[in-house]
């Protein structure tokens, strides 16, 4: 007597979730985005406006946008797991797309606030009262990375 196996996918989704049980996606200013203009380091930057300073106010711009994204997350989190155990991608597209995701709502977060308004000593210094644009640079350093 033989026994023929027929795998109809079993072996490609257990694959593709152990994979994603690896993966961590991180989305915010990486270590290795440099200094800006002014010879600050970016991430020390965001540092600063997210959790504010002596003389500056917090600027959640990571926290804030994760908050209020949360519930966005979650349902584009359980599309994108119902995509891998279809066939539709495997883990690396669906981690790929929720930093994606998560990115453009921090950026989105950055440009529209709300925020504290500048002060007017540093209004005068840039020329604008919009918090955290100034040169860009920081917006231009968001960015997602998938690890694992």
């Amino acid at each position: 007597m033989s026994v023929k196996v027929t795998d109809k996918g079993y072996a490609r989704i257990m694959r593709e979730t152990r994979r994603l049980g690896k993966m961590a996606v991180e989305v915010g200013i990486q270590s290795d985005a440099g200094s800006g203009s002014d010879g600050v380091a970016i991430v020390d930057k965001g540092f600063f406006n997210e959790y504010g300073t002596e003389n500056m106010p917090e600027r959640s711009f990571l926290r804030s946008a994760y908050d209020e994204s949360k519930s966005d997350l979650d349902s584009v989190i359980k599309r994108l797991w119902g995509g891998v155990i279809d066939g539709k991608f495997g883990a690396m597209k669906a981690a790929q797309v929720l930093g994606q995701r998560h990115e453009d709502q921090v950026k989105t977060k950055i440009n529209n606030g709300p925020f504290e308004p500048n002060a007017a000593s540093t209004i005068a210094r840039k020329g604008s009262s919009k918090p955290l644009i100034d040169t860009r640079e920081m917006l231009n350093s968001i960015r997602y990375e998938v690890k694992g």
